[in-house]
């Protein structure tokens, strides 16, 4: 659980400098006219700039395949631990629900298939709903009905058909 935390915590520091910087860069771009008439002056700096930007967003995307791979595996081995009511229990209290419906918004299609089964399996006990509809979970289903991936729309049913019995959740 500590590394999926980490891991949670290293990819929005990261996603947050990212965004910081694609700001930035696009602010001076845009705000004021002396800096256009620089960056039209100067095209190595201008390429420097450009080639930077695009390194960085190589080393940002390797980042979240590994961090995905990383993901997949922790969660398929919660998931096999998550068979003893007990453990499920601990891992409630240490908000796995929270971390899973984050995971939500990764694109890796491995990663979400466990993510939607663990959730569906989770999806049983009424407090796990409750914390899963305050997360907004409904919010981020509808993304698995629009592409031709069967097996995550029919987890995305199934954990919605979960859901449905919570009046909240309908």
């Amino acid at each position: 659980m500590k590394i999926i935390e980490y891991q949670i915590q290293r990819f929005d520091l990261r996603m947050a400098e990212y965004q910081e910087k694609e700001k930035q860069s696009t602010f001076k771009e845009i705000s004021s006219l002396t800096s256009l008439v620089v960056a039209c002056k100067n095209p190595k700096q201008q390429e420097q700039l450009r080639a930077e930007q695009d390194k960085e967003l190589k080393k940002f995307n390797k980042m979240i395949l590994k961090q995905d791979k990383l993901f997949y595996i922790c969660f398929n081995i919660l998931l096999n631990l998550a068979d003893d009511f007990k453990i499920e229990k601990k891992m409630m209290k240490r908000n796995v629900v929270g971390y899973l419906v984050r995971m939500l918004e990764r694109n890796n299609g491995d990663l979400l298939v466990t993510t939607l089964y663990f959730l569906k399996k989770l999806s049983i006990i009424g407090d796990n709903k409750d914390i899963m509809i305050q997360e907004g979970i409904i919010e981020r289903m509808p993304r698995f009905f629009k592409g031709n991936n069967e097996p995550l729309m029919h987890l995305g049913l199934r954990l919605l058909i979960n859901l449905s019995f919570d009046k909240k959740a309908r």
